[in-house]
């Protein structure tokens, strides 16, 4: 039988990166996605495979962090692993979605997204680690 309280913990933690993770499995159910109003870079699907990865990226560091996988390894790692797999079971799960194709371009686009969303947040944390120690 399965603690309530340990999956209310893992619910609280992972509930923003099990959103988004749905949020991208849902859009790429979808034959044809939505116009993205903005700029013309958007119209690129590489792009907006990064920026929802990213997206990704920052809600599942947000919970590696707060109930790590592994207690072992570092959130950045978690990840970076973790988000590699889910981008390829996406790219996989495309190949059956009529006007869609299995691409492994995009799925590096995906992994780039994880890896910049995971440098930008290691950076901040360790300037924050900085400030506090030099004032």
């Amino acid at each position: 039988m399965t603690d309530p309280k340990t999956t209310k913990s893992f619910l609280d933690a992972w509930w923003p990166a099990i959103a988004c993770a749905a949020a991208i499995f849902i859009l790429s159910s979808c034959s044809t996605l939505p116009e993205v109003p903005g700029p013309k870079l958007l119209e690129w699907d590489k792009a907006k495979h990064f920026i929802a990865y990213g997206a990704l990226g920052f809600c599942m560091f947000r919970g590696a962090i707060r109930l790590p996988l592994r207690r072992k390894w570092h959130p950045g790692a978690q990840v970076l692993l973790l988000g590699a797999l889910y981008g390829a079971s996406d790219e996989f799960h495309q190949r059956f979605v009529p006007g869609r194709s299995m691409d492994p371009h995009d799925w590096l686009a995906d992994i780039s997204g994880l890896a910049v969303a995971v440098v930008v947040i290691v950076i901040i944390r360790k300037f924050k680690a900085y400030k506090k120690v030099c004032g």
